[in-house]
């Protein structure tokens, strides 16, 4: 699983990195109207994970600006390049651990 806090309406679409929390800030230029903000992290995420959209999955946070992400396929080495240990987010999938 990966913990993520959303910035809506900014000025760019970006992963910005982990924050104090342990969770990931992620910037993103729609509007949380109409889920396209949400469709918009799902890309971002797969994107930079190099996974398919449908890998990505919100499972708790879908209308809140904190989310939980379920990703699958995800290998070791992209998650932590995200900024995130991978033993400590194990819930990218199984490889992870």
């Amino acid at each position: 699983m990966l913990a993520v806090k959303v910035r809506p309406r900014a000025g760019r679409a970006e992963i910005r990195g982990r924050r104090a929390d342990g969770s990931l800030e992620v910037a993103l230029r729609a509007a949380p109207e109409g889920g396209q903000a949400n469709a918009e992290l799902v890309s971002l995420v797969a994107r930079a994970l190099g996974v398919k959209p449908e890998a990505v999955a919100i499972v708790r946070g879908a209308s809140t600006r904190t989310k939980l992400l379920r990703i699958a396929g995800a290998d070791a080495g992209a998650v932590a390049r995200l900024g995130f240990e991978p033993q400590a987010h194990a819930g990218a999938d199984e490889r992870t651990r």
